[in-house]
C-alpha cells in the first residue's frame, strides 16, 4: 500500500515544520502522541511522558515567539540541552523561528571533561553563535565558571559574550493560535540553513555540516517512502537528538504523522543485555562439552532462552533436540537454543566499549571494564581471550591489550567509538588504565595490574607456566609483555 500522500488536499510540504500544524489541526491527530519519552529507572520499572501533536505545535509556536524577543531570523544559536522532549521542542522551535541551530552535547558544568570541552570550543569558534539555549541551572553554573579566576582560557572567552536564554522561561507561555501555511510561514525556507550539525568524529576530527531545511525534508520524505511509514507507524530511537540519525528520526516522525518512542542512549548503548533481560530473554556463553556457563574471557557457544525462540525443525526430531532443547547441567527448567555462534564471555567488559587501532607499530585493543572489583587472574584471562579471539576470528595478531576503567573510551553522541581520540588518550597517558598486556614474538607473557602486581609467564613449546601474584597494593602501572608475531594487514581497516 502506498502512503506517499494521505489525502489529495494534503500535498507534501517544503519544510518539515509545516507538517506539524497540519497534523495538530486535524481532529483525529490533536491528541495523538507525537513523541513519548521513556524514562530510565530500576529494572522492570519505567515511566514516560508524552507530547501530542497539538501540544507540540502549540509549544513550538510559543517557544519560537519567545526566542525572537532576543534574536533575529537568521541568527545562529547553540543548543546545550540533554536529550528529552524539551530538546525536541527546542529543535522544532528554532526552525520555526528561522534560526540556525547548532545542537551540541552539553559538557558537565564543571567543564572538567576535556573531550567535551574541546568539542564545545570547536563548535563555538567555528559557528560563531549569537546565543545559547540551556536550563536556568546550567546557565548559573556556566556564569560561575566564566567568572572564576581559574577559568581564564579559550572556552571562557567564547562563553562570556553569548546571550544566554533559559529554556525554563520559554515553555508554558500561551500564544495566540496562528494559522501557518507555506505562504505565511516565516520560519526556515527550503534553501535556508536551519541546522549546523557536526560529524560524529568516529574516524576524524568532527566537522560542521550545513543542512538546509529543504534538504532535510527531502531526506525524510524519501525515507518515509522507502520504509512505507504512515500515521499508524511507531518509530523507536535511543539515539540522542543532536546526532544525525537521532535528529532525522524526529523529522521522519512528523512527515509521517507517526508516533516516536524516545529513550536515553545509555539504556541501549551501555547495557543492551539488561534491556533484553527485561523482555524475558536470557543470553549465555556456554561450554559445549560440560553445558555450564563459562568464566569471563573464555570462549564458548552462545545459548539463548526466549519466548521468541522457534519450536524446532520440521521433520528433524533429533536435530531439534540437539539445537532447540539445550539444557544447562546445573539447571533443570528451561530450554535454550544453541546458536552455533562462538563468543567470549565478557560480563566483565562493557558492551560497545572496545577500540582497536595502530599503536607503536602494532595493533592495540582498548577495552572498558564493568564497574566493580575484579581479581588479577581474571584480567589476565580477559586479555588472553581478546588476543586469541581476534587471532582465531580475524587471523590477525594483537600486539597489546589495554583494560581501562568504565567511561574511559571516547565515544560520539551516538555511542560510536572515537578511535583517534582513544589513541590520543593512550599516547598522552590520559587513559585510566587498569591492566596492560603486550605480546611479542615468542610464546610468553608478563602481565600488569593497576593495583595488584601480577606476573604471568609462558616459556617453551610445552607451554610451561609460571604465575606470581603479589597481593600488596601498589600504585602505578606494571606493563605486561608477551611475545608473538605482529601482523599489520588489518591497519587499513581500523
Amino acid at each position: 500500500m502506498n502512503y506517499e500522500n494521505y489525502d489529495l488536499c494534503f500535498p507534501d510540504q517544503p519544510v518539515v515544520d509545516l507538517y506539524l500544524p497540519i497534523w495538530a489541526n486535524l481532529p483525529a491527530f490533536r491528541n495523538k502522541p507525537a513523541f513519548i519519552w521513556a524514562e530510565d529507572g530500576p529494572a522492570r520499572v519505567s515511566s514516560s511522558s508524552t507530547l501530542t501533536y497539538e501540544q507540540l505545535n502549540t509549544s513550538v509556536q510559543s517557544i519560537s515567539s519567545q526566542i525572537l524577543l532576543s534574536l533575529q531570523r537568521g541568527d545562529t544559536v547553540v543548543i546545550l540541552c540533554v536529550p528529552g522532549l524539551e530538546l525536541v521542542e527546542i529543535i522544532f522551535a528554532c526552525q520555526r523561528a528561522g534560526l540556525q541551530a547548532v545542537p551540541v552535547t552539553p559538557p558537565h558544568p564543571s567543564f572538567a571533561n576535556d573531550n567535551h570541552n574541546h568539542h564545545l570550543v570547536r563548535a563555538l569558534s567555528q559557528t560563531k553563535p549569537k546565543a545559547a539555549l540551556a536550563t536556568r541551572s546550567y546557565i548559573k553554573r556556566v556564569r560561575e565558571y566564566t567568572s572564576s579566576a581559574s577559568s581564564n582560557n579559550r572556552l571562557s572567552e567564547l562563553l562570556r559574550p553569548l546571550t544566554w536564554i533559559a529554556t525554563d522561561d520559554l515553555t508554558g507561555i500561551k500564544v495566540d493560535d496562528v494559522k501557518l501555511n507555506s505562504a505565511t510561514y516565516n520560519g526556515c525556507r527550503s534553501n535556508d540553513v536551519y541546522l549546523i550539525q557536526y560529524t560524529s568524529g568516529a574516524t576524524g576530527i568532527p566537522k560542521p555540516v550545513l543542512v538546509t531545511a529543504g534538504a532535510a525534508a527531502h531526506n525524510v520524505r524519501v525515507a518515509r517512502k522507502a520504509y512505507d511509514l504512515h500515521p499508524n507507524s511507531v518509530i523507536v530511537s535511543w539515539l540522542p537528538q543532536y546526532h544525525d540519525c537521532g535528529l532525522m528520526f524526529l523529522l521522519l516522525t512528523i512527515v509521517s504523522g507517526a508516533t516516536c518512542v524516545l529513550t536515553s542512549p545509555n539504556a541501549f548503548i551501555n547495557r543492551p543485555r539488561e534491556e533484553l533481560m527485561e523482555e524475558e530473554i536470557e543470553i549465555l556463553v556456554v561450554n559445549e562439552e560440560t553445558h555450564e556457563p563459562i568464566d569471563d574471557g573464555i570462549e564458548g557457544e552462545i545459548w539463548i532462552s526466549s519466548p521468541s525462540n522457534a519450536s524446532g525443525y520440521l521433520g528433524h526430531p533429533s536435530l531439534t533436540r540437539e539445537t532447540f532443547n539445550g539444557r544447562l547441567s546445573n539447571k533443570l527448567a528451561g530450554f535454550f537454543v544453541r546458536t552455533g555462534d562462538r563468543e567470549f564471555c565478557r560480563e566483565m567488559l562493557r558492551a560497545g566499549c572496545i577500540a582497536a587501532f595502530e599503536y607503536s607499530g602494532a595493533i592495540a585493543v582498548v577495552a572498558e571494564l564493568q564497574k566493580g572489583e575484579t581479581d588479577g587472574m581474571s584480567l589476565v584471562k580477559i586479555c588472553e581471550g581478546i588476543r586469541n579471539g581476534v587471532l582465531n576470528d580475524e587471523k590477525v595478531e594483537v600486539g597489546e591489550v589495554i583494560l581501562v576503567k568504565s567511561g574511559s573510551v571516547p565515544k560520539t553522541t551516538s555511542g560510536k567509538i572515537q578511535r583517534w581520540a582513544a589513541k590520543y588518550k593512550l599516547e598522552t597517558k590520559e587513559m585510566n588504565v587498569v591492566m596492560k598486556m603486550e605480546f611479542g614474538d615468542i610464546n610468553g607473557c608478563r602481565s600488569t595490574l593497576f593495583k595488584d602486581h601480577i606476573t604471568h609467564e609462558k616459556n617453551g613449546k610445552e607451554g610451561k607456566k609460571k604465575i606470581e601474584v603479589n597481593a600488596e597494593k601498589r600504585q602505578g602501572i606494571f606493563v605486561a609483555t608477551a611475545n608473538t608475531r605482529t601482523h599489520l594487514s588489518l591497519l587499513s581497516s581500523l
